[in-house]
């Protein structure tokens, strides 16, 4: 992808600065060739407040990418990885449940990954986002690869299947 082309799909870390372990598997996505995939970006604009994610919104949208942008945070939690749609609507939230699942399910069945979905939806936002939670207890290989994965799954689903999360 070069310089002028809209990416297809965003991919945003550092939106957490205290978030180690998910500015890392941004970092190595940018320098290790996921451009070929998605635009990798470290986030550039002020922080957030509180709960809001207003100025996310705002950053992602002034790239305007077709696919919802993924947000890419650190936890440490019971389970590998965890994917949060963010949906504008209630509709949006409720038609990206069953695509999300699957690959849930896949990352068990192909690659033992525990990877859970969760779901809410946002009033009146500029656009959907997708969050995941990256386990650094799964290393910065395992982390990197599962990004990798879900970024080709969003792209198959938009351009194979004509479904936009």
């Amino acid at each position: 992808m070069n310089e002028t082309s809209k990416p297809e799909l965003l991919i945003i870390y550092d939106y957490h600065p205290k978030e180690v372990f998910a500015t890392k598997v941004g970092r190595h996505l940018e320098n290790n060739g996921l451009s070929s995939v998605a635009q990798v970006i470290k986030y550039g604009a002020k922080p957030d407040r509180k709960k809001s994610s207003y100025c996310l919104r705002k950053f992602a949208v002034s790239f305007n990418p077709p696919i919802s942008p993924v947000v890419l945070h650190g936890d440490d939690n019971h389970f590998d990885a965890a994917i949060i749609y963010r949906g504008r609507s209630k509709e949006m939230t409720r038609r990206a449940q069953r695509p999300l699942m699957n690959f849930c399910f896949d990352q068990y069945e192909e690659n033992g990954l525990l990877v859970c979905y969760g779901r809410f939806a946002d009033i009146n936002p500029k656009c959907s986002i997708i969050d995941i939670e990256l386990n650094e207890k799964m290393g910065l290989e395992a982390a990197t690869e599962l990004v990798e994965r879900f970024s080709r799954y969003l792209l198959d689903l938009r351009r194979n299947k004509n479904i936009t999360l």
